[in-house]
């Protein structure tokens, strides 16, 4: 006995419900043994320190980001006031892109079952919290309103909303966009979802001109100030392609060594001992069969063409596409043109064979994505990688926020203890600016650090009278040299001077670039 059709999609229903569920408790688990570091706390000290949409624009000019991903956090913490409405967010999205990932029908069920949990999913994007798992999820409810529901128009708004997370979605969204107004323009009239796109369109092409608008506002808020030291060059240093390219392979390929867990650490081809030039050649190679596997359709290959150049474009401008997740955007593109292949294969006398080199590569996309999952959520609770949250226990647990003072400079590393310790009074030492969020402009850098400067400054925002004890907690220094650091050195004048005291010395992250010292000084 055949089960009607109303039955059998309360069962697909049911099923996609409980693949969800199981997701989420298995990536809540994992969040909750992750230290949150200052990257994934920058968003939400932003958003605490702005009262207003004005002031959010204004406090994140140096981000290098559009501000979807700030406005959410902005608006929870406006209601919540917690920071971890941070990781509750990006556990929303990442359960959001899981769950219209499982609606993609046309999409071989293994793939849909699989690539949540690979590295950059369900680790990078879904455990670490930042703006990238929001613009997947824009990125496949675009898909499901245009291939599932036949709807252009929220299609293209969802798209619009992913150009406005990062630089490198709004560059897949944008291939995406163009592709399917080409694929309006010159669709088959047998094609019923081609003649669907073209009355969408209305011919004038008004949505994807708004998609256009919107991924030119996305860079202008993302493009940093003169001085910010994000700035990104004006003019394409041609010399770099080849690294760019070469990264665009290990970004779709990605297969991390998660070993050292550091953010941009090594990659398995390293252990191969590839050349930059073999990788490069191997990079334009996979391009080339992609696209030549896309030949037959118009819309396919138009899409891999300019997603491909523009994510090269991102990386070259930017200069940042080495790190895990944003190479990782590259598996992020390669994943939506796989899915438009399933919906929209044609028919040719050599199908058979496209599909079989299709799913050939597929597997092997879903094979070394997933190998570092397990290590990275592993190395993750061995050794967390940030110890924010242990440094501000111990100060709210022995001192008085009244006589402790937490100093910045450079990359502001006490702000991540500064998230977890509030009422402790936060300055930066080169600017004034009171606040614990990390402010790239160029005037964060010292170009003479000096020892003398840093403890006078401290003197002069932290004390009250004279002779009065003062704490400070400073980042990736050793003010006194008590622990053999050769970050400076003081002499003895100062130290009679201020009387210093060295107190306790934290271990802030698992790579050491965040360690950070208390000391206990006088003030003159």
């Amino acid at each position: 006995m055949k089960s009607s059709p109303c039955s059998a999609g309360r069962i697909a229903l049911s099923l996609r419900w409980g693949y969800t569920i199981v997701f989420l408790i298995v990536l809540g688990a994992s969040v909750s043994q992750h230290e949150m570091w200052r990257d994934e706390i920058q968003a939400w000290l932003i958003a605490r320190e702005s009262g207003s949409f004005t002031g959010l624009l204004h406090n994140m000019d140096y981000e290098g980001h559009p501000p979807l991903w700030y406005l959410v956090i902005w608006m929870l913490e406006s209601l919540f006031s917690s920071i971890r409405v941070v990781q509750f967010a990006n556990i929303a999205f990442t359960a959001v892109a899981v769950w219209y990932l499982l609606r993609l029908e046309c999409i071989p069920r293994v793939f849909r079952l699989l690539w949540p949990f690979t590295y950059l999913l369900f680790y990078e994007y879904g455990t670490i919290s930042r703006n990238y798992s929001i613009g997947i999820a824009c990125l496949l409810v675009a898909l499901f309103y245009a291939f599932e529901q036949r709807r252009v128009t929220p299609a293209y708004l969802f798209l619009a909303l992913a150009a406005m997370t990062s630089v490198y979605c709004a560059a897949i969204a944008g291939a995406i966009g163009a592709s399917w107004a080409l694929f309006g323009a010159r669709g088959d009239k047998q094609n019923t979802l081609a003649m669907e796109f073209r009355s969408a369109l209305g011919g004038r092409y008004i949505l994807m001109a708004l998609l256009a608008v919107t991924i030119i506002i996305a860079g202008l808020v993302a493009l940093p100030p003169a001085d910010g030291t994000l700035q990104p060059r004006l003019r394409i240093n041609w010399t770099g392609i080849e690294s760019v390219v070469a990264m665009f392979l290990r970004g779709v390929f990605l297969a991390p060594d998660v070993s050292a867990l550091r953010w941009n650490g090594p990659h398995l081809l390293d252990m191969l001992g590839t050349s930059l030039a073999l990788e490069f050649w191997l990079a334009l190679a996979f391009v080339a069969g992609v696209a030549i596997l896309a030949r037959h359709s118009l819309v396919l290959l138009a899409y891999w063409l300019m997603v491909v150049v523009g994510l090269v474009a991102v990386g070259l401008v930017t200069n940042r596409f080495e790190q895990w997740r944003h190479i990782g955007q590259a598996a992020v593109a390669f994943a939506v043109w796989y899915a438009m292949y399933c919906y929209l294969q044609p028919g040719a006398p050599d199908q058979r064979m496209r599909a079989s080199a299709v799913a050939a590569i597929v597997t092997v996309f879903l094979a070394s994505n997933l190998v570092g999952t397990i290590p990275a959520v592993v190395a993750d609770i061995k050794r967390p990688f940030s110890y924010g949250t242990k440094v501000a226990q111990f100060l709210r647990s022995r001192y008085d926020p009244s006589d402790t003072l937490l100093l910045g400079y450079e990359d502001s590393r006490v702000s991540t203890v500064h998230a977890f310790a509030p009422r402790f009074p936060f300055i930066y030492l080169n600017t004034g600016v009171p606040g614990g969020y990390v402010r790239w402009g160029k005037q964060r850098k010292y170009k003479l650090l000096s020892q003398r400067h840093i403890i006078a400054a401290a003197a002069e925002r932290g004390c009250a009278a004279p002779d009065e004890r003062r704490r400070v907690l400073v980042s990736h220094m050793d003010p006194y040299g008590a622990w053999g650091h050769i970050y400076l050195w003081v002499d003895a004048e100062t130290t009679a001077k201020y009387a210093i005291k060295p107190i306790a010395k934290f271990t802030g992250s698992i790579s050491g670039d965040e360690d950070l010292f208390l000391y206990e000084m006088k003030c003159p």
